[in-house]
């Protein structure tokens, strides 16, 4: 898949082609990077940063802060495990559910400021999707903040998207029912 494939307005392409081509270039390397999409379910937030990574060749892992919210001890060694096999494949880092942690507590805020300095120091290629906008930590001469809202999908372009795919399924003799 590439950034053409995406059903995402133009503007947004334009923009993670942008990134590609920046995140291609030996200065980008010098510094930490920290994407913070931001937008509806299903605007492409989580797959555009997937083929952001692979066009740049790398790997990408993921973690989910929902199953860990509640454990502290868990959320911690989360970090510590996924950030250090960040930086053994020079992978990017996916960071879900961010908002969960958006100021009901000390504790979360404690916790969400404690990733967000994670991921400033150690990883190279980090994304936070969330529907939410964020509010990052301050830049810094080795990290630099990209924000990018998605816009709501458009969903009656994807639902004919999905009838013509199913009717071609159907078409090709495959037992599909669309429901």
């Amino acid at each position: 898949h590439s950034v053409d494939d995406l059903m995402v307005q133009d503007e947004v392409k334009y923009r993670l082609k942008e990134l590609i081509n920046y995140l291609q270039t030996p200065h980008s390397t010098k510094i930490n990077h920290i994407f913070s999409f931001s937008g509806p379910s299903g605007g492409g937030k989580t797959k555009s940063a997937a083929i952001i990574v692979r066009s740049i060749g790398l790997p990408m892992l993921s973690l989910r802060l929902g199953p860990i919210i509640n454990d502290v001890d868990l959320f911690q060694e989360s970090i510590c495990r996924v950030l250090r096999e960040a930086i053994l494949l020079r992978a990017g880092l996916l960071v879900e559910d961010l908002e969960l942690l958006s100021g009901e507590s000390y504790r979360q805020d404690f916790l969400k400021e404690h990733l967000l300095e994670q991921l400033q120091d150690y990883c190279w290629l980090s994304f936070i999707v969330s529907s939410k906008e964020l509010i990052l930590p301050k830049q810094s001469d080795w990290v630099r903040h990209i924000k990018l809202k998605f816009p709501t999908p458009d969903f009656s372009l994807r639902t004919d998207i999905w009838d013509i795919v199913l009717k071609n399924l159907q078409n090709e003799n495959f037992n599909v029912s669309s429901s």
